[in-house]
């Protein structure tokens, strides 16, 4: 489990397969989502998964890992369900008809389809595929996380872009192409004499921007904080104005020497 507390390693995928399990059919489904989740509710999970896995939650990393996990599986089921829910007709035909993780637990169903009904529900579900919709591109590489890419790959930040966005039929789309030939042009840039240095990740994050303290376009990986940024990009501009004012400086002194 990396830093990032993402999955890597050869039996990434397995740990990520056996938490959708447990998930499935093991977790209480009375919840809006994990954050409702107590820790006596967690408990039982945890120790599903170390029967098969090494696991210390003792370290901070590995439990924020699984917190991750755990939360995403449980969105995605809870919006499986719901998908079954629609395909059904809704209503008492869905009630009628538990998608098939849920036939041994009918409680839990009827009240996920009453939760459905709310509309709190309804208002977040409009507000969800507004978003959605808002996507410009997605990666093309289904879940497996870009930390377990990139260590499987040894590649640098950049270059894990373009192994996410691009593919054998070519590429997401043309904003993450030029996202792409904009980055590998600053990071040239970047090794020209003279030049102010900046770090690939400070080269994705102009790019490719931030949402919610993430880097745009590179999944759960480096999450940059905030105040580190704030400083990096007061210093950004500051090295500019050096810069400027050096290369002024000169300018005059070789018209000084030209006279």
């Amino acid at each position: 489990i990396s830093v990032e507390r993402r999955p890597i390693g050869e039996n990434h995928e397995l740990l990520s397969r056996e938490i959708g399990i447990v998930t499935r059919y093991h977790a209480p489904i009375k919840r809006i989502g994990w954050n409702n989740f107590s820790e006596a509710d967690k408990e039982p999970l945890y120790e599903l998964l170390k029967m098969k896995f090494n696991l210390d939650l003792s370290e901070p990393h590995v439990k924020g890992c699984l917190e991750l996990l755990f939360s995403s599986s449980y969105k995605t089921f809870h919006h499986r369900c719901y998908t079954h829910y629609l395909k059904s007709g809704g209503g008492d035909s869905a009630r009628n008809s538990p998608y098939e993780p849920l036939r041994d637990r009918p409680g839990y169903w009827t009240w996920l389809c009453d939760h459905f009904e709310t509309e709190e529900f309804q208002k977040k579900s409009v507000i969800g595929k507004a978003n959605r919709m808002k996507l410009a591109y997605v990666h093309k590489k289904g879940t497996k996380p870009f930390v377990a890419l990139q260590h499987e790959l040894s590649c640098d930040q950049i270059s894990l872009y373009k192994e996410c966005y691009c593919s054998d039929k070519g590429w997401a789309s043309r904003d993450a192409r030029q996202n792409y030939e904009t980055m590998l042009q600053m990071q040239h840039e970047n090794e020209q004499e003279g030049a102010i240095q900046l770090t690939e990740q400070q080269i994705c994050e102009k790019v490719l921007g931030k949402a919610y303290g993430y880097i745009r376009g590179r999944g759960h990986g480096p999450k940059p904080n905030r105040r580190a940024s704030s400083t990096s990009a007061n210093t950004y501009q500051q090295m500019e104005e050096e810069l400027a004012s050096t290369e002024q400086t000169v300018a005059v002194q070789q018209n000084q020497l030209a006279v």
